[in-house]
């Protein structure tokens, strides 16, 4: 799978993904990907950080290309 067929949208924040942002791999998650191994594109390094407090909530909005709904979210 390369970077252009993961999401564009972060699912974090909302933001569109820079596309020199390298893909993530998702950790502690229920989910895989086409290779085994569940990944996904944020916009920046702390919303990466955030992936990791929820991992299964965001590779789920990630599959969606959209943003995360938390309880949070608006």
């Amino acid at each position: 799978m390369t970077p252009v067929d993961l999401n564009t949208i972060c699912p974090v924040c909302g933001a569109q993904v820079p596309k020199e942002m390298p893909p993530m791999e998702v950790v502690h998650t229920s989910h895989l990907d086409d290779r085994g191994i569940p990944m996904l594109r944020v916009c920046s390094y702390a919303c990466a950080r955030t992936v990791h407090e929820e991992p299964d909530l965001y590779y789920r909005a990630a599959r969606l290309n959209s943003k995360a709904k938390t309880g949070t979210s608006p």
